[in-house]
């Protein structure tokens, strides 16, 4: 078996130094779109609105398209910087006069080429994805389940059960959920943004007090071990 040469080695352990930045680069990109979803959102949502948001599932679909989205962007933008540190280029790119070449120049155009055609396909989805929402007010609860829907009115005096879950993720961790269910079945999980949830929570507290619904939490599993956890097995 041949072993690697130092050369080799030392390019394997840059590449391998390249993908951190290039993830953060990524996580910036898919965090800032979702956070101006959210402001678009808050648009659509009356005066008054405590708590607004999309639920996980719907989060999930917006987030992932930008986040295959921004794979190219991210490593274009991680080259260029370590092409405007001559410390940095040395030191990833034992090649850096390749930089001026017309190869890596066009290498360069194609791979900017493919992130906007891949961001060109996944954004539609993402805006879609964008018009799944709820908001929550003290006088009444807007929610629209798919893009098509538009807004759904209901009161409060339509919620009829608050279901709680939390489960042990594939991955690791703990995963907690707080689904409203109305009395026309629709159902939506609350807790896409935990720590909004939280501070809201007292507001949903007054808005459910002398409604009759059914409290469940049977599916909060022994050991859930996330900072909101009373608040899954308690009735609201």
């Amino acid at each position: 078996m041949l072993k690697a040469s130092p050369t080799q080695r030392r390019k394997s352990v840059a590449n391998l130094l390249l993908v951190a930045p290039a993830f953060v680069v990524m996580g910036l990109l898919s965090v800032s779109v979702i956070w101006l979803i959210q402001q678009l959102q808050s648009t659509r949502c009356p005066y008054g609105t405590f708590l607004a948001g999309s639920g996980q599932a719907a989060t999930i679909v917006q987030a992932v398209p930008i986040l295959l989205g921004s794979i190219g962007l991210a490593l274009l933008s991680v080259n260029w910087l370590i092409h405007l540190a001559p410390p940095l280029r040395r030191f990833f790119d034992r090649e850096a006069r390749q930089h001026g070449e017309p190869g890596y120049e066009r290498s360069q155009r194609s791979l900017a080429k493919f992130s906007t055609i891949v961001l060109a396909i996944m954004s539609p989805i993402t805006m879609a994805a964008s018009f799944c929402q709820y908001c929550l007010t003290p006088e009444q609860i807007l929610y629209q389940p798919w893009p098509w829907t538009g807004l759904r009115q209901y009161s409060w005096q339509d919620v009829r059960a608050v279901e709680t879950v939390c489960t042990h993720g594939r991955r690791g961790g703990w995963n907690g959920s707080l689904f409203l269910i109305m009395r026309d079945e629709a159902s939506f999980d609350i807790m896409d943004w935990p720590r909004s949830t939280v501070r809201a929570y007292p507001d949903i507290v007054r808005a459910l007090d002398g409604v009759d619904f059914v409290f469940d939490a049977t599916q909060v599993r022994p050991g859930c071990n996330v900072p909101y956890v009373n608040l899954l097995i308690r009735r609201p």
